[in-house]
């Protein structure tokens, strides 16, 4: 797959999952994550019109790969970074956590963990990553629970999303840890 054709894009910049990933999050809630020698910096509160190609992959693991060529800030209302970004946070009330290994024969090995997190209104995101660096104990499988605030407008109606991780591994765990929620949860073996 080669690059496209340059566009442009405009939206508000946040932090991304990532280390060091900013990703532009336009009005209707496309992601983008944003490269290029020149970046826009991040905890301003305001929008940036950008330039540029969507690329084939990148690190980020979030939104549509961008090579940025040029960008510049406008006037767009867009939250305070750190109340909209993608973030490790308790925002949330998250409830049900069960964790299974399923290693019955004819598949791979695979880890699933599953709960529910109640949200105040309409548009938050809820996902599971794995915690950077693990624990020091092997047998406990430490998780982040990373929640997308939402941007806009949106409805004020209580809301629940789905927390869904599942990795293919062959390693042991007796139990999984949801961060920064500190809730432990006993992974049941399936054979």
């Amino acid at each position: 797959m080669r690059n496209r054709d340059e566009i442009r894009i405009q939206g508000c910049v946040k932090k991304g999952v990532e280390a060091g990933c900013i990703i532009l999050v336009t009005s209707q809630g496309k992601e983008y994550s944003l490269h290029g020698k020149s970046l826009p910096t991040l905890g301003k509160g305001s929008g940036v019109s950008a330039t540029g190609k969507v690329i084939d992959a990148d690190v980020c693991q979030q939104g549509t790969p961008f090579e940025v060529s040029s960008w510049n800030w406008i006037r767009l209302k867009c939250p305070k970074e750190e109340s909209t970004s993608t973030e490790k946070s308790a925002a949330g009330k998250c409830s049900g956590w069960k964790a299974w290994h399923d290693r019955m024969p004819g598949g791979s090995a695979t880890l699933h963990v599953q709960g529910k997190c109640t949200f105040p209104t309409t548009g938050y995101k809820v996902k599971l990553v794995p915690h950077v660096p693990q624990g020091i104990n092997p047998a406990i499988y430490i998780l982040d629970r990373v929640v997308q605030v939402p941007t806009g407008l949106v409805s004020q109606m209580v809301t629940t999303e789905k927390a869904e991780y599942e990795e293919k591994t062959n390693a042991i765990y007796l139990e999984v840890r949801i961060e920064p929620d500190g809730v432990t949860i006993p992974v049941k073996e399936v054979k």
